[in-house]
């Protein structure tokens, strides 16, 4: 999950569940079904498929769905795909390097009085972690130990965490929590290769680290116009937060005058504090803060049309 526009909305990746009340339903007839909700899904993966959605798509059991939604829509938005997900009351974080320590400080500073676990193997760090968090507990142990998984009472667990430096001790780790009854699994990955395969094994939800350094790069690379960039899908294409600039080919003009690519979709524009899901006849306007999609082999095109154009001599 990611948060964009000042934090007004989230990017959020859903599984299509057998109960899901959407299934077999075109995003037309969804758009007309739920016209009070402030979302919008850009695309989809499906088996080994990833392509933009459009009116027409239909929804089906296990795709994978990559949606924009405001937050005073999410929970409902949840539901409707089949998840009534509650806030995790306990969390266990397998690994207490730079990357599971961070975590542990910001659950802690969060005050959502989740209880928390951090284990690490290292007796040294164990002891470092334990002295400057005050309400994690740290266990000095192996997430591979099913005692020390007894211990810290994995399967209460709402999601476990599995952050070290070593990809199969992270896969590993998710297995046996998710066999001992933990709900959700988030593993670090380094090799990207593995990403593929894991959610057919039972991994809920994989982090790759690179992914993220890179999208940040492109951030700054990119210079000022664009405020957020994340890469997704294994370099299937990235999610570009952008500002819309006076004298662009966007000011002034809607989806339909632009002839868009089909393999750039607007998600959502976050204009004077409010929450705008666009249509075709949807103009944009200087400032606009604009949620897109865009395929990679079109994020040149997207950058151009995003540049504030030189008038004529």
């Amino acid at each position: 999950m990611v948060e964009l526009a000042d934090k007004r909305l989230k990017l959020i990746a859903l599984r299509c569940e057998e109960n899901c009340k959407i299934l077999g339903k075109s995003l037309r007839e969804l758009a007309i079904q739920f016209n009070d909700y402030l979302a919008n899904i850009l695309f989809v993966f499906r088996g080994d498929q990833k392509f933009i959605v459009n009116s027409n798509t239909k929804l089906e059991k296990n795709d994978l769905i990559y949606i924009v939604v405001e937050n005073n829509n999410f929970s409902e938005v949840m539901k409707a795909f089949g998840h009534d997900e509650i806030l995790a009351q306990k969390i266990v974080i397998i690994g207490g390097g730079n990357i599971g320590y961070s975590l542990a400080q910001k659950i802690e500073n969060n005050g959502d009085n989740i209880s928390t676990n951090l284990i690490e193997f290292d007796k040294a760090r164990s002891e470092y972690l334990a002295s400057n968090l005050q309400n994690v507990t740290v266990t000095n142990g192996d997430g591979l130990d099913n005692q020390i998984l007894e211990e810290v009472d994995i399967s209460d667990a709402g999601y476990v965490i599995a952050v070290t430096n070593d990809d199969e001790n992270n896969i590993l780790a998710s297995l046996l929590a998710k066999r001992a009854g933990a709900l959700n699994c988030m593993t670090l990955i380094n090799n990207s290769s593995y990403s593929s395969l894991l959610n057919n094994i039972g991994i809920d939800i994989t982090i790759d680290p690179k992914l993220i350094t890179i999208s940040k790069i492109l951030e700054k690379v990119r210079g000022g116009r664009i405020r957020s960039d994340y890469t997704i899908g294994e370099g299937f294409g990235e999610v570009i937060e952008a500002e819309i600039f006076p004298n662009s080919s966007f000011a002034n003009h809607n989806i339909e005058q632009l002839d868009l690519p089909k393999t750039i979709r607007v998600g959502a524009i976050l204009r004077n504090d409010k929450i705008i899901i666009p249509n075709s006849e949807t103009i944009f306007e200087e400032k606009d803060d604009v949620v897109f999609f865009c395929e990679t082999s079109t994020i040149k095109t997207l950058e151009r049309l995003l540049s504030i154009r030189q008038p004529y001599a």
